[in-house]
């Protein structure tokens, strides 16, 4: 059997069923580590590997890896801090900063970009990460951390719109087990903004040494 040549039309087919099979693969992937994070919160046995890291590093990796993903979009990172310190699990922060990456970018239209914000206030430092998609109603903001929660009327712009209403309610969790807290700020129409924050960790001279997850 002759090889295929990678410019013919049925190398191009193979290729797209693969990258066709990798997306559902990654979509499967995603639901049953939901579901298996929502069993370990249940049971509290949800374990954190809580250890001293530069907080600016965790989203800035994030945010490197989502764009070599999705080349097309335009991910914007803003900061003018380079190092904060943490005492945080630098994993399960980089879930929740991917969770509301994913957000952003699935439900703004395409030719749309997704601002990620560092910022310093007073003892905590907040993550922003700010779209401009649809916004959400005042319910839908209430109610949108609960399991199992999904705003109902709102396309899918890109990527896949399989779910089960778990991923802010275990982004919750994890940032409420860290010592930060949650919430969105958005209106109808003019996008929302999906924030975290987390307590900065001072050195014993009150300083922040350059540390590195």
């Amino acid at each position: 059997m002759g090889r295929l040549r990678q410019d013919t039309p049925e190398m191009e087919r193979l290729l797209k069923l693969l990258e066709r099979a990798e997306r559902q693969v990654n979509v499967q992937n995603r639901l049953v580590n939901d579901l298996v994070d929502m069993s370990r919160i249940q049971t509290s046995h949800l374990d954190l590997k809580i250890v001293p890291c530069n907080l600016a590093e965790v989203v800035r990796e994030v945010v490197h890896d989502q764009r070599i993903a999705i080349p097309a979009r335009t991910i914007r990172w803003e900061t003018s801090i380079l190092q904060v310190k943490v005492q945080a699990d630098p994993d399960r922060v980089g879930q929740v900063v991917n969770n509301y990456l994913s957000n952003a970018l699935k439900y703004s239209e395409s030719d749309k970009p997704v601002d990620v914000q560092l910022e310093r206030l007073g003892e905590m430092v907040r993550v922003k990460v700010i779209d401009q998609g649809p916004g959400l109603s005042p319910e839908d903001q209430e109610h949108i951390w609960d399991r199992f929660y999904r705003v109902k009327g709102v396309d899918v712009k890109s990527g896949s719109g399989v779910g089960l209403g778990l991923g802010l309610y275990i982004c919750r969790t994890l940032i409420e087990q860290q010592g930060g807290q949650v919430g969105v700020d958005s209106e109808l129409g003019r996008g929302s903004t999906f924030w975290f924050t987390l307590p900065i960790a001072q050195s014993e001279e009150g300083k922040l040494p350059a540390l590195s997850c």
